[in-house]
């Protein structure tokens, strides 16, 4: 090439890219792969088995035994891991080699797209979340449990933040390694389980004891949002705003390799 296709080349005017029809892309792209028809089966038996525990510990006499289930085990455990497992999941598979030729190639800046992958993978594990938590109460009133509808802010705040925070680390660790379980394990084992209970300042990066705040208080009714649900709430966004930001800032400096050329 000579200079002067060069010179031309170069005062060509850049494209730039339309934020909002980027954002209704990659929302379409991660709306598929998360609800994909080839997942029904699996989501439908996995339904079933929770259904059918759910209801056993509905049906019996005293009523803490399912919310216990409900908030101890669906919501501060099986949410969080499977919120983290999405992320992550949803970084790792826009790595592969022929997926970079893909997103590498759109007009879209990489912070951007990591940006809006995010709030895409938020949005439909949300919709997941709350019909979860639907169908949690569903069971629960069908077993006889009383005054559900008064549960249902608290749940609705203690699932999505722990879906906000825990897509969000899932992003982080994707971004940094393809083995995120690893960085998962650590995180649960050191600031989950170790600092997290400890009465330090750093146990503010433990996302479960917010979540806990929500739980406290007035028992498991009527929420209440006071002093400290408020500075738990804001915690929890400076977290996954802290860990989606490096996020970006990472994937935005990786080099990527694409997939080889065929012969032809």
């Amino acid at each position: 090439m000579n200079a002067e296709s060069t010179a031309s080349l170069s005062s060509l005017p850049r494209v730039t890219p339309r934020l909002a029809p980027a954002l209704g892309g990659i929302w379409r792209l991660t709306w598929r792969r998360v609800f994909a028809p080839r997942r029904a089966l699996g989501s439908g038996l996995l339904l079933v088995i929770l259904g059918l525990l759910t209801y056993l510990f509905a049906a019996r006499p005293e009523d803490h035994d399912y919310f216990e289930w409900v908030y101890g085990f669906m919501l501060l455990l099986v949410t969080p891991i499977v919120a983290f497992l999405a992320g992550a999941g949803a970084v790792r598979e826009d790595l592969k080699s022929g997926a970079v030729d893909y997103v590498m190639t759109r007009s879209v800046s990489r912070p951007a797209y990591v940006i809006f992958k995010y709030v895409a993978q938020v949005i439909c594990n949300l919709i997941a979340g709350w019909a979860l938590v639907a169908f949690l109460l569903a069971v629960g009133g069908f077993a006889g449990q009383g005054g559900l509808m008064s549960e249902l802010s608290r749940l609705l705040v203690v699932v999505t933040g722990a879906i906000t925070a825990f897509t969000a680390l899932g992003f982080f660790c994707g971004t940094l390694t393809s083995r995120y379980m690893v960085l998962g394990l650590f995180y649960a084992g050191v600031i989950e389980a170790g600092l997290g209970n400890i009465p330090i300042q750093i146990n503010a990066l433990s996302i479960a004891r917010h979540l806990r705040v929500f739980l406290e208080g007035m028992g498991y009714r009527a929420l209440t949002f006071t002093g400290e649900t408020w500075s738990a709430a804001g915690l929890l966004a400076v977290i996954s705003l802290g860990l989606v930001g490096v996020a970006t800032l990472v994937f935005s400096r990786q080099e990527f390799i694409g997939s080889k050329e065929k012969d032809a």
